[in-house]
């Protein structure tokens, strides 16, 4: 059981807004904050956050670091600003700690993270834009031979930038370039990339996607995810690793006026790989190619 409050109030520009909750066992969570437009180009937010180490709510999706709402306390800072109708600047800052051990992090642990966001429109069929994020955080030492295995500071980057172009009913086109890295200071460091190429057309009854994309990582610690257009009710962002290729082409097909059919044919080509995943799912060799097919019938 878990008994909880929220509340928001506005005042002019201003929009204040938290929550409190108490689990049976007696913990504490809740989190404060306020949303306001400082001027016409520029938004700005602030949100403090604290969850007890033994704070429960099992259906919770409030705002945090972790996956859940526990054992988290921090602080963020948000920031947009407009200063044209086709730029757009957007940032944050992020600051948070754990007062007690998590997954594969065996000790209380603090971090930070920060994120730029650069967003260019020149009309309504261009869109560019660029990112770069950066995440500061504690993790076990991987490979650690020590009775008691150290905790060490994670550092996290990934940057992209992204070209797309679309024509109304037509067609769109969209290219990005995609880098991230994950190292130990000290220790190891894991890098990688892929380069992506994606093409939608528009037919009459018919619309076609495809993908054509080349990445290159030292590991699986360096491994990309892109985001895959999927079927209906479906949602796909596959881990890039390893060298090689990866392309799909799905078709949905308006049969008839109550029916629609998808068919999706997608293949993943390593270089480095002689065994691709592992128990049920393991494939012996360097290539592994999957095909999907759906039909909704509506009445």
């Amino acid at each position: 059981m878990v008994i909880g409050l929220h509340s928001d109030y506005h005042y002019q520009n201003y929009h204040f807004f938290g929550e409190g909750a108490r689990s049976q066992n007696g913990a504490l969570g809740g989190m404060v904050g306020v949303i306001t437009a400082i001027s016409k180009a520029i938004d700005f937010t602030v949100l403090v956050r604290a969850y007890a180490q033994d704070f429960h709510s099992f259906y919770g999706k409030s705002f945090s670091e972790s996956t859940r709402p526990i054992n988290e306390s921090g602080t963020y800072l948000g920031l947009r600003y407009t200063p044209v109708r086709q730029w757009q600047f957007s940032a944050f800052y992020d600051q948070f700690r754990f007062p007690w051990l998590k997954f594969q992090i065996d000790a209380p642990s603090v971090g930070h993270e920060y994120f730029f966001h650069t967003l260019y429109k020149p009309n309504k069929r261009w869109n560019i834009y660029a990112l770069y994020n950066e995440k500061h955080k504690a993790h076990n030492l991987p490979n650690s031979t020590a009775t008691v295995t150290p905790v060490w500071e994670s550092i996290r980057r990934s940057g992209l930038i992204n070209f797309s172009f679309t024509k109304p009913l037509k067609y769109s086109l969209r290219t990005r370039l995609q880098y991230g890295s994950l190292s130990y200071p000290g220790v190891s460091t894991s890098q990688g990339f892929t380069v992506v190429q994606d093409a939608t057309w528009h037919l009459p009854k018919i619309e076609l996607s495809a993908r054509l994309a080349f990445f290159k990582t030292d590991n699986y610690d360096s491994r990309q995810y892109v985001y895959e257009k999927d079927m209906l009710y479906a949602f796909s962002i596959p881990a890039y690793y390893d060298t090689g290729t990866r392309h799909y082409l799905m078709l949905k097909y308006n049969l008839l006026k109550s029916m629609k059919v998808w068919v999706r044919w997608s293949q993943t080509r390593y270089a480095n790989l002689d065994k691709i995943s592992s128990g049920l799912n393991e494939i012996e060799g360097k290539l592994r190619s999957d095909i999907k097919v759906q039909a909704m019938y509506q009445f």
